[in-house]
């Protein structure tokens, strides 16, 4: 399925909505479990309270501001990169500086894995190194993708045109979850990211803001 090159204001509730959309037509909204795709012990389909206990256990994770839910969000540390490559002097890790969690009926339903920002002189090596390197990890666990949006390779930054954009890349699609690799930028500089969606949820969300706007049109 072709999709038109997206970009969002708020990365993490504009995303929702767009792929409800995806999610909807390639038949999501018909599955009735949370997914459980995550990262380091952290899954969609996971509770405040399970969360919390991943977080407490002392296995890399801490929380950025809290362990309180704020507007559905809840930002988090993590000492674990999305990877490394080389070997002793050569190695290099690929960090991650903020996890960001979106709850919906009391669960997780998106995992948002941002990497540092870097000004716009380090997209080529640091941001799209970054993306490279995500893209491997996803290939090799979920296949090519389902759909490529924009390659890597022809990103710039007028692929964003202000701060808080964010261009979608590429997309893989795996039952009832969505995967996405991203490049966006904030306060003019620019960062990689790795998310994943749970799709029934996207959709019920989508749903629910239409339902609202219906109601509202029609006073």
């Amino acid at each position: 399925m072709e999709v038109r090159m997206i970009k969002f204001r708020n990365p993490m509730s504009l995303l929702i909505v767009v792929l409800s959309l995806i999610l909807f037509n390639n038949g999501f909204a018909q599955e009735k479990k949370f997914a459980t795709l995550g990262f380091k012990g952290i899954h969609l389909g996971m509770t405040q309270a399970e969360v919390n206990e991943v977080v407490n256990s002392g296995k890399g994770w801490s929380f950025k501001s809290g362990p309180n839910i704020i507007g559905n969000y809840l930002n988090l540390n993590t000492d674990s990169p999305i990877g490394c490559r080389g070997q002793g002097e050569t190695e290099e890790c690929y960090k991650i500086k903020t996890v960001t969690l979106q709850f919906f009926e009391g669960r997780v339903i998106q995992i948002f894995l941002r990497s540092p920002q870097y000004a716009a002189t380090d997209i080529d090596y640091y941001v799209k190194g970054w993306a490279r390197f995500g893209l491997q990890v996803l290939k090799k666990k979920f296949g090519d993708p389902s759909t490529v949006n924009l390659s890597i390779d022809r990103f710039n930054i007028f692929s964003v045109r202000s701060s808080g954009d964010l261009e979608v890349l590429y997309y893989w699609y795996k039952k009832d979850e969505a995967i996405l690799l991203s490049i966006g930028s904030d306060d003019f500089e620019y960062y990689a990211a790795i998310n994943y969606v749970n799709g029934r949820a996207a959709v019920k969300i989508n749903q629910e803001k239409q339902k609202i706007k219906s109601e509202m049109g029609s006073r």
